[in-house]
């Protein structure tokens, strides 16, 4: 889910790349044949502004007009192709504004924002090993320009080709420095790959280079908990709490790590500050519900413990809906149907009186 969310993420980066960088591309389209005679580039150079003049108010099939004149006057204008390939795009015609992409590439390969433009023609058309291609293309010339292989690596990524994916990273970070995006990205990417003493590796950088941030500790020992090292995964809980005694997502993930370690007292004892604090959303409040309540066995055990929760959860959210609702599941679940009927219309009665 994480590299979909990347990709489209891609998506927006490109066209504001795309639009940040109109002016350098106006420039360059003006500069057509030299064998044209002067009145021809004097006419291209009109039709063009014109073309983008009406573009910008939003005309946009006026605008392809003009810029399709553009090419009868000079058939290689590179910067007119890639025009016309970006209203297409807007258009949905991917097939037209594929091929004039294309052809801007082939009048003026060595223009970055051309590739770009292509490239982001076939991630919308789902064609992400030629999206991949082309970013390869453009690396090639512009290893200075951090944002290409960043977004390459996302590409690959969605691929399946982790390995390339780590390169891209590694390589970005050799110049960049350590940051948090591309150690997560490296740790999912090795866990994807079965090589965990490298997702391990790649957190314990982060907290080598940021040992005051508490979330490293807790993405750390949520890894321990899953490989159930749970005396590693408490030591880097204390670390979180130490520095941060309230952070919140560390009190909603250490719930868990109690519940797999089964060692309820303390899990219920989170829940109820998970409950109290204000720091948390009640969203996330009743997700902690949600699990627990799925969980047949727990359930089935610790049914009147839930109970208790439920009804501090209740009280301190009186006026959320889904804190009746919750109480009410709860209630059916344990077949007490009357009960359950009851809470439902108690909350009908608070929505009647607003």
């Amino acid at each position: 889910m994480r590299v979909k969310e990347i990709i489209l993420l891609i998506i927006v980066m490109i066209t504001i790349s795309s639009c940040s960088s109109q002016k350098a591309i106006t420039e360059r389209e003006v500069n057509v044949k030299k064998e044209l005679s002067e009145s021809k580039q004097q006419q291209y150079y009109y039709i063009f502004i014109e073309a983008n003049r009406k573009k910008l108010l939003g005309d946009v099939s006026g605008a392809l007009a003009l810029y399709y004149q553009c090419l009868e006057i000079n058939p290689e204008g590179a910067g007119a192709m890639s025009e016309i390939s970006k209203i297409n795009q807007i258009m949905k015609n991917y097939e037209t504004a594929v091929k004039y992409g294309k052809l801007a590439i082939e009048n003026d390969p060595e223009n970055k924002w051309y590739k770009i433009n292509l490239a982001q023609l076939y991630i919308l058309t789902q064609d992400y090993q030629s999206a991949a291609d082309v970013y390869e293309d453009i690396y090639k010339g512009h290893k200075n320009d951090l944002e290409i292989p960043y977004n390459l690596a996302a590409l690959y990524g969605h691929l399946n080709n982790y390995k390339r994916a780590i390169e891209l990273y590694n390589d970005i970070e050799k110049r960049a420095g350590v940051n948090e995006s591309l150690s997560i990205a490296k740790q999912q990417l090795y866990y994807t790959l079965g090589n965990k003493t490298k997702a391990f590796d790649e957190i314990t950088k982060l907290i080598n280079h940021y040992p005051n941030e508490p979330r490293y500790y807790g993405i750390i020992a949520e890894m321990y908990t899953n490989d159930n090292l749970f005396l590693k995964a408490e030591e880097n809980y204390n670390k979180l709490f130490k520095l941060d005694s309230t952070n919140e997502l560390g009190m909603l993930s250490i719930i868990d790590f109690y519940r797999k370690k089964m060692d309820y007292d303390k899990a219920f004892d989170m829940i109820k500050k998970v409950i109290d604090s204000d720091k948390i959303e009640f969203n996330q409040k009743v997700m902690v519900f949600v699990s627990i309540m799925n969980n047949q066995s727990e359930f089935s055990i610790y049914n009147r413990q839930i109970n208790d929760l439920l009804v501090i959860l209740k009280d301190k959210y009186p006026e959320k809906r889904d804190s009746y609702t919750l109480y009410a599941d709860y209630l059916i679940k344990m077949n007490l149907l009357d009960e359950a009927k009851e809470q439902i219309e108690c909350w009908q009665k608070r929505v009647a009186q607003r």
